[in-house]
């Protein structure tokens, strides 16, 4: 039997003929070589390890001349298959993480969470000022406190960085919406985020005291883009003809219709 990396985890990426999606399994990937399945026998068994079972995939050959991927064919149905490092991202559509949270994870949580450690999937938070705009995301995990800056997880040591800030529990389409604010330098008010597909409601604004004697306004440049309400099939039409209008909120209809399930035919695709 021979390891992939015995350190690290592994992603198995089935990539399905006919155009449908590739299935990710995230776990420790080893091979066997020559082992019986039943009553045939493939060249190659590749076992992928994950929250305690094994998920067996059948293989004609596999070439590991590439470092760090090992690349396939299936058995007998000869479609391609790809063994590589896990990426944080992985997490959103991987297999193994089924009924998730389904956003990008720091890789030790995701270590964690494939292992036999007992982890569990934490919750995602929206970090907000008094005046209702989001500093930052926050995941609050068995392996550590997590804040998110430049669309990537950083872990902290000393909670004092949120301290003093407004928690909110969000839904995961918060974090991209969250990032794409954060990368055009702008920010996003919690208002419109999600929870349960339904808006943040009942969010108290602290207002602003009168400015100190003897100092001047603090202007900050934020702007917000609100979105329409998209909770079910029936806001369907009506967040259609706001995205159409509006291409800027196209991304984030597209993100909730993803997140609820639904299916439909897009005007601007």
């Amino acid at each position: 039997m021979h390891s992939f990396n015995d350190n690290h985890l592994a992603t198995t990426v089935i990539e399905v003929p006919g155009g449908l999606p590739s299935q990710k399994w995230i776990g420790y990937a080893t091979y066997d070589t020559g082992a019986n399945i039943g009553e045939y026998a493939a060249p190659f068994i590749l076992i992928v390890s994950a929250m305690g079972e094994d998920k067996w995939f059948t293989l004609s050959e596999i070439d590991t001349s590439m470092q760090g991927t090992w690349l396939a064919q299936a058995w007998p149905d000869r479609f391609p298959v790809t063994v590589r490092l896990t990426d944080e991202s992985d997490a959103v559509d991987a297999v193994t993480m089924s009924g998730g949270l389904a956003i990008p994870l720091p890789m030790e949580l995701l270590v964690a969470l494939h292992s036999n450690e007992g982890a569990t999937v934490p919750n995602l938070y929206a970090m907000s000022e008094d005046d209702g705009f989001v500093a930052t995301m926050m995941l609050n995990s068995d392996t550590g406190l997590y804040v998110r800056y430049s669309s990537q997880w950083h872990k902290i040591t000393d909670d004092d960085v949120v301290d003093g800030l407004n928690v909110t529990e969000v839904d995961g389409a918060a974090l991209e919406m969250f990032d794409q604010f954060d990368r055009a330098g702008q920010l996003v008010h919690v208002t419109a985020m999600y929870k349960d597909g339904q808006p943040v409601q009942n969010y108290e604004v602290v207002p602003e005291g009168p400015a100190p004697v003897g100092e001047g306004p603090v202007i900050a440049a934020m702007t917000t883009k609100p979105v329409p309400m998209l909770s079910s099939a029936e806001d369907l039409p009506a967040a259609l003809e706001a995205a159409e209008a509006n291409p800027d909120l196209r991304w984030w209809v597209e993100r909730r219709i993803l997140a609820l399930g639904l299916e439909s035919e897009l005007p601007w695709s």
